[in-house]
């Protein structure tokens, strides 16, 4: 599968220090495999079908598939997307 980020979350992932970065990078080609991608990944009960991903305990990454394309469309530390999974 192919990946699509929005330019809102690379210039999240820009604004993070470099160990970061390479693991969400590491984390973000996994999602080639998608559904067999290994992580801590689950499928939202929302209107539109979205996924979200931990990343190392530390960020939530959520995307969604459109035909053959992930789509990341927001990351964020995992303490705001306790928050957020009310409201997505």
């Amino acid at each position: 599968m192919k990946i699509k980020i929005e330019e809102n979350v690379k210039d999240y992932i820009r604004s993070l220090p470099d160990k970061d970065r390479h693991v969400i990078g590491e984390y973000i080609n996994r999602l080639t495999d998608h559904p067999q991608a290994i992580g801590d990944i689950k499928k939202l009960k929302t209107r539109f079908p979205q996924w979200r991903m931990h990343i190392s305990s530390k960020f939530t990454l959520f995307y969604h598939v459109d035909g053959d394309t992930v789509c990341v469309d927001q990351i964020m530390t995992i303490e705001r997307a306790h928050k957020k999974y009310g409201k997505i």
